[in-house]
C-alpha cells in the first residue's frame, strides 16, 4: 500500500523488536517511516527493505538517543524529506 498521506512516523529503536512490529504497522497506515537505530545496520535495512517492497516509503537514521548532536543530525535528515513529522514513537532510550 503507497503512503496515502505526507506524514512521517520517527521510531527510535525501530529495527527490532516492537519498534519494528510500530513501523510495520505505520507503513501499512500510509505513514512515511522513518526508523531510528543505534548499531545493527542490517536489521534497519531489513525494514526499510521490507515496507518498500509492500509499496511504503522508509528511510533509516543511526543516532545514539543519548548523545544530543545525534539526535539533532538526524532530525535535520528527516526536515530534508518530503512530508510532515506528526508522530514520534520513543520506543528506545
Amino acid at each position: 500500500m503507497p503512503p496515502s498521506n505526507k506524514n512521517i512516523i520517527l521510531v527510535t529503536g525501530g529495527s527490532r523488536g516492537i519498534g519494528a512490529a510500530i513501523c510495520l504497522q505505520a507503513a501499512a497506515k500510509g505513514y512515511i517511516v522513518c526508523l531510528n537505530f543505534h548499531s545493527n545496520r542490517a536489521a534497519a535495512h531489513k525494514i526499510v527493505e521490507q515496507i518498500i517492497v509492500e509499496g511504503g516509503a522508509a528511510h533509516a537514521f543511526q543516532a545514539d538517543v543519548a548523545i544530543e548532536d545525534d539526535i539533532v543530525e538526524m532530525f535535520k535528515e528527516i526536515d530534508k524529506l518530503e512530508g510532515n513529522l506528526t508522530v514520534l514513537v520513543n520506543n528506545a532510550g
